[in-house]
Order: C-alpha cells, then structure tokens, then sequence
C-alpha cells in the first residue's frame, strides 16, 4: 500500500553530517558508516530519525535523507507536525529545496526517490 504520509525528507547541502545533526538541537545516539553510507540517528520531534548519505562523493553532490528510524527505515511515515518540525529546521540553516516523498532501496545502494512536494523558499519581495 502506497504511503500517504511522506517516509522520507531529502536536500543536497555542503554540511557535513555532523553539522545537520546539530541543526536538530538534540543529543546525536549513534554515528556511524560503512563503505558507501554514513548516518546519524537522533531524537527529535518526539521521534527517532536517521539521517544518511553516500560518502563516495562530496556531500553536495548527493542527496541528504531523512527517515524514521527502524528497518526499513523508507517505510514509516512521518507524523505531520514532526515533519513541519524537520523541514522548519533545514529552513532556518538556509538548506534550499527541500523535498519531501518516498525513498525505495529496491537493491544494493540504488535509490528509487518519489517526490511528494518540493518545498522552496519564498522569492524576496520585488525591489529588494
């Protein structure tokens, strides 16, 4: 059955995984990797979450996620004010756009990534 809820958050930064872990606020549980991923797993939001990357390239040049912790963690759903909370976050740090969906890991380290919305930060006002 397809997620209503989006199971996933995703954005490119230069931050390292250290450095978005702390835009959360709150204590980092476990940090580690392996020889294509790295993650972080945290509270937040009255949830766990993990956050994830490659790190076989600069950082920018892939996507950042975001997911509920568990296993597999692309399969729960965000409840919607811990969601609000996560993407309000990336905001604050200027992290530019934010895409909230679906990740699928069908096999091996291929991403299969579901747009729900794309959010963006509002244009400045004209003559501004």
């Amino acid at each position: 059955m397809e997620a209503q809820q989006p199971t996933a958050v995703w954005f490119r930064t230069h931050l390292s995984l250290g450095e978005v872990s702390a835009l959360f606020d709150t204590p980092v549980d476990d940090w580690d990797g392996e020889n294509h991923w790295e993650w972080v797993d945290l509270d937040f939001a009255d949830i766990g979450i993990t956050i994830s990357r490659t790190h076989t390239v600069p950082p920018e040049q892939t996507e950042t996620r975001i997911a509920r912790r568990g296993h597999p963690t692309w399969e729960y759903e965000f409840p919607q004010d811990a969601l609000r909370q996560i993407v309000a976050a990336l905001q604050r740090a200027g992290i530019d756009p934010i895409h909230t969906g679906k990740v699928e890991c069908p096999q091996g380290n291929d991403l299969i990534f579901t747009v729900h919305e794309k959010i963006t930060a509002p244009a400045p006002p004209p003559g501004r």
